[in-house]
């Protein structure tokens, strides 16, 4: 039976890292990244792309759940934007499992291995931590501040017991 895993965070988190790690030690795994689907609408704001990004997520994890694939979607969400996630679950009849990576936010606003942070993405991290649209308390929690990229996973394949 496939499962769904969301991983939720703030940009810099380490959700797309964790996220991809997952789909190559997990068969059958595929992963959305939605950041790679804002993308094809460069022509739109971040705000107006969002809720496009979310619906194509949505029918993409839906589709390849069909198709008996597990699934790994990787993106900042709300808890009213993560109830889509539980009914694409429910109506695929699979679990879903969620994840938000929450690191200290001076870890979050580091530079971490290759990535050079803009300023532009501090602010949005800086925001990310104070609003609530990046719901802190979706699924389980964990505090990857002084994890490697494989510890983290570790903690997430132990929850999934795979």
């Amino acid at each position: 039976m496939p499962i769904l895993v969301y991983i939720n965070g703030s940009i810099n988190s380490g959700k797309s890292t964790v996220g991809s790690l997952l789909a190559k030690n997990l068969p059958g795994t595929v992963h959305i990244e939605v950041d790679e689907l804002r993308q094809f609408a460069d022509c739109l704001s971040l705000a107006e792309a969002c809720p496009y990004c979310l619906e194509d997520a949505a029918t993409l994890a839906r589709n390849w759940l069909s198709r008996g694939f597990n699934v790994v979607v990787t993106w900042p969400i709300s808890h009213c934007d993560y109830a889509v996630f539980e009914r694409v679950a429910a109506d695929a009849g699979v679990s879903i499992y969620a994840f938000t990576l929450r690191p200290a936010l001076e870890v979050a606003m580091s530079d971490r291995d290759q990535r050079q942070l803009t300023e532009r993405e501090r602010a949005r991290i800086r925001e990310q931590y104070r609003s609530s649209h990046i719901d802190p308390g979706i699924g389980t929690v964990i505090d990857n501040s002084d994890q490697t990229p494989a510890e983290t996973l570790a903690t997430v394949r132990a929850t999934l017991g795979v």
